[in-house]
């Protein structure tokens, strides 16, 4: 068969009505949609929100109509650790801080690969059309996250609060975008009628126009703040004039700074205990690109559980709309019976998933709890969304064990909860990857 002609339509159709059944689900979904006619009840019972270690998490935050979801979850990790400093029972970041400096390190990032590399390339080359497309964008990686803070700081939230714009973010990188490209036309012909002294001056320019547009939409940074709160024994405290640098090295540092990114991938070309680098993918221009240290699963769940039984939360990334539902909170391979409702599905496994792209990391979150059997295998996981508390259980998800096995890929974990053969891959010369890599 090379064409669809009338002969295979209705071949298709008399098929199609020769099982009753379909009628009935065909009511169905054109009256509830896929999802709720899919829905399996048996599973959302499974899932009682309880878990047998939970870790100190503040209240539930909010990223809106915004993908900054990768800020929001290392912020909620990073938190925990300042809580039990300044003793309190919650303490929101700002977001808003390190999205106005992320999106300038990463137009200073696109301009310098323009002027470094792109300069003569043509506009159809991979490399220039992966910088080109969306040359700064929400989305991002812990290793975008580290190099930031370790350049600014952070503040709370009450330093640096949340926009109209910090929340829905779409005309703002348009708009930011749009003027890029123009100044990266201007740099290409600048070079090409050998006007180099002009081009620094054209980077400079369009680096004040980011900037301008970034202090009108978001706020400017603060350079000091002051910080008052009262602690959970109702004493009041203040931190006086200090910068975000300093905040952020007295309250939060070591803490940060001695994290692994431990991933999980399914494919055999890269082995176990080793790194996998791509020094393309940044945020910062001088920053380390992504540094993912590759382990087996079992590793991967061993890291976080010693983790969380330490009281400290992990930052991950997942393919969070695959076999999930937001209004539940569940996450579970078995929460919709798509194979009965529809078609069945032919064999589809995680590493041909991850390589076609079918599933690939699109969501980051913080691990707060796990429920362990009498054997300390876990059985469901506690996540802390960035979705606000009008999904899943008041912004809590319940992950199932098994929905970890096919859609988690990467942890954020502490050196020492590590084993000494999964450290040694640090000192390994990494595999470099494309930026088009599914793990990008």
């Amino acid at each position: 068969m090379k064409n669809v002609d009338e002969k295979i339509l209705n071949e298709f159709e008399k098929k199609y009505n020769e099982n009753k059944e379909n009628l009935i689900i065909e009511n169905a979904i054109v009256k509830n949609g896929i999802k709720a006619s899919s829905m399996n009840n048996e599973i959302v019972k499974k899932h009682n929100f309880e878990f047998s270690i939970e870790t100190k998490s503040g209240s539930i935050t909010n990223q809106k109509q915004s993908g900054r979801c990768w800020i929001f979850a290392a912020l909620n990790m990073a938190r925990i650790k300042i809580m039990k400093e300044l003793n309190i029972d919650s303490i929101e970041l700002s977001q808003n801080y390190i999205h106005f400096y992320d999106k300038l390190e990463k137009a200073n990032t696109y301009l310098n690969f323009i002027i470094n590399e792109g300069i003569e390339l043509d506009t159809n080359d991979r490399l220039f059309m992966f910088y080109n497309e969306s040359p700064i964008q929400d989305g991002g990686f812990w290793e975008f996250f580290i190099d930031l803070i370790n350049k600014y700081g952070i503040v709370p939230k009450q330093a640096m609060n949340e926009t109209f714009q910090s929340e829905a973010t779409s005309a703002m990188v348009t708009q930011i975008n749009w003027r890029l490209k123009a100044y990266a036309a201007l740099i290409r012909k600048a070079h090409k009628n050998n006007k180099a002294k002009e081009i620094e001056q054209l980077k400079k320019s369009a680096l004040y126009d980011v900037y301008n547009i970034l202090v009108k939409s978001l706020g400017k940074p603060p350079k000091k703040f002051t910080f008052e709160y009262q602690d959970k024994d109702k004493k009041f405290h203040r931190i006086s004039d200090i910068t975000p640098l300093d905040f952020y090295k007295k309250y939060v540092n070591e803490e940060l700074n001695n994290k692994v990114n431990l991933t999980n991938d399914p494919r055999e070309k890269f082995p176990y205990n080793h790194l996998i680098h791509s020094n393309y993918y940044k945020s910062v221009n001088e920053g380390q690109g992504l540094n993912m240290l590759n382990v087996t699963i079992k590793d991967l769940k061993l890291s976080m559980i010693k983790t969380l039984k330490s009281g400290e939360s992990v930052w991950f990334g997942c393919d969070v709309g695959t076999f999930s539902d937001n209004k539940t909170g569940i996450m579970d391979p078995e929460l919709f019976n798509y194979d009965l409702t529809l078609t069945k599905t032919p064999e589809f496994n995680r590493k041909d998933r991850f390589e076609l792209r079918a599933s690939v990391i699109s969501h980051a979150m913080n691990m707060v709890g796990v429920n362990l059997d009498e054997n300390d295998q876990p059985i469901s996981w506690k996540v802390e969304n960035s979705w606000g508390d009008e999904v899943g259980k008041k912004g809590i998800f319940s992950m199932s064990d098994s929905w970890f096995d096919e859609y988690n890929y990467m942890a954020i974990v502490d050196k020492k909860h590590l084993t000494k053969e999964i450290l040694e891959g640090l000192d390994k010369k990494p595999f470099e990857i494309d930026p088009w890599d599914p793990l990008c």
